[in-house]
């Protein structure tokens, strides 16, 4: 392979690491914006149930499924 040849190559090397590099980036903060949605809806989930105390079986669910989706976040993080 002559020098220009080589030189094209990592141009186009280099080019598609920097894309790369860009979506790598944008995983990362939509994974960050994701995993403080949940946050913000799990306790959405236990201040429900905490407001349906009264009726014991609603808010024996809603609890559960707010430490079950806590327990998602925890694994993400």
């Amino acid at each position: 392979a002559n020098v220009d040849e080589v030189e094209t190559e990592v141009v186009e090397i280099e080019t598609k690491l920097d894309k790369l590099v860009k979506l790598c980036s944008g995983m990362i903060e939509a994974g960050k914006a994701y995993i403080s949605a949940n946050k913000l809806f799990v306790s959405g989930i236990r201040d429900l149930s905490q407001q349906c105390k009264k009726d014991e079986m609603i808010s024996e669910c809603l609890e559960k499924c707010g430490e079950s989706l806590q327990e998602i976040i925890n694994y993400h993080m």
